[in-house]
């Protein structure tokens, strides 16, 4: 990815999904699509290009995207040591100036609040929606070198709580409607 564009999404997508067992929570149906895919599709209404960060059953995941040009997966082979990690292994592949950072399970995220969130200038913007903090954190690439030098057991929370953020208030549930477990896809399914 060498002319990435102003803006990329990084998708974390390593985990078990333990919650949902034995179903694989990524590609669960959602609408027209999976889980994944409708998070893929609302950041391709701004993103030049989407990468995935994969492990625990990683070829599902690159076989579903496999005709996607503007997708590349990452691969964290630690995935079960912490979330941490694939926020690292993510970063690494970044080459636009800012991106987003989403976990994989919140499909309901409006693209508008995509937009509203780039309108904003400053390094870390957070959405919140009545106040409460949600996905996706825009991040400014300059924030890299710093975010891959935090210990491996670190979090991303840590981080951001050590650098600072802005808060966007957005018209949109969605920011914290994560599908969790079975019966939160089951309520929050269209």
């Amino acid at each position: 990815m060498k002319n990435a564009g102003p803006v990329q999404g990084v998708i974390l997508a390593a985990g078990r999904s333990r919650r949902t067992a034995p179903e694989y929570k990524p590609m669960l149906a959602w609408a027209e699509t999976t889980i994944i895919g409708q998070v893929c599709n609302t950041l391709k209404t701004c993103c030049s290009s989407i990468i995935i960060v994969v492990g625990y059953q990683k070829e599902i995941i690159i076989d579903f995207f496999r005709n996607e040009p503007d997708l590349i997966t990452v691969t964290n082979d630690r995935f079960d040591l912490s979330m941490f990690l694939s926020v690292k292994t993510g970063v690494t592949a970044v080459r636009a100036p800012r991106f987003f950072l989403v976990p994989a399970d919140y499909p309901l995220v409006r693209s508008e609040t995509l937009q509203h969130l780039l309108d904003q200038a400053d390094p870390i913007v957070i959405p919140t929606y009545q106040g409460r903090k949600g996905h996706p954190v825009l991040i400014d690439s300059n924030l890299i070198p710093a975010l891959l030098a935090e210990p491996d057991h670190s979090t991303l929370r840590a981080f951001i709580a050590r650098t600072g953020f802005s808060p966007l208030e957005v018209d949109d549930p969605g920011i914290l409607s994560d599908i969790d477990d079975l019966e939160s896809y089951v309520r929050l399914k269209p």
